[in-house]
């Protein structure tokens, strides 16, 4: 009995947690949904709970920054201006911008694979992308499918992982060195905040 009882809360377990990253209504944990962990000697296949190939890369500062960026507890605007601090609120989704471009909102797949208005992201990106195409022959062309699919792409590779975790290191870098855009409050919310002291 004790056995059954067992595999029924593993099995609940599972069952959650696949529910939580499936959840459309979850916007932290979009970059995991549909992942496939790669399998030494046949397709990759879709698991719940399993030692991710993420987690095996060396140098630890690169290791946590694209660990960081798959379960949204990074740097970015996107995750950031989530929270409330220091007086400020919770800025809505749309107005999270990237601090650089301006223009888009400042996703991991944005910070990745599209802002070209940092030089220092471009010439990074472009060193990226060339080892990437060196060591996976029949890697798709950067913009013949959308920055999140791509991102999905590379992170599902084995042998070049250590490779992602670096560049994802160096853009993490990069954005932390520049203070992130932060909207200007709207003029109610000022005065609210000045009656609530």
């Amino acid at each position: 009995m004790v056995d059954a009882v067992i595999k029924s809360v593993n099995a609940g377990l599972r069952a959650y947690l696949q529910w939580s990253i499936d959840d459309p209504n979850s916007p932290k944990l979009y970059l995991l949904r549909g992942r496939l962990e790669p399998e030494k000697d046949s397709a990759p296949i879709q698991k719940e709970l399993c030692f991710r190939h993420y987690l095996s890369v060396v140098n630890p500062k690169h290791r946590k920054a694209l660990t960081r960026l798959l379960l949204s507890s990074h740097c970015l605007a996107l995750e950031r201006l989530r929270w409330v601090e220091h007086r400020r609120p919770r800025i809505d989704r749309n107005l999270r911008l990237c601090r650089f471009c301006k223009a888009e909102i400042e996703s991991p797949e944005h910070a990745l694979l599209q802002c070209t208005a940092s030089a220092d992201l471009v010439l990074l990106r472009v060193d990226f992308m060339a080892r990437m195409n060196n060591d996976i022959k029949r890697l798709p062309a950067l913009n013949s499918m959308p920055a999140l699919e791509f991102f999905t792409l590379m992170i599902s590779y084995r042998h070049t992982i250590s490779l992602v975790a670096k560049y994802a290191f160096g853009v993490t870098e990069i954005f932390e060195s520049t203070p992130m855009l932060i909207p200007a409050l709207p003029l109610h919310w000022m005065i609210q905040s000045q009656n609530t002291d």
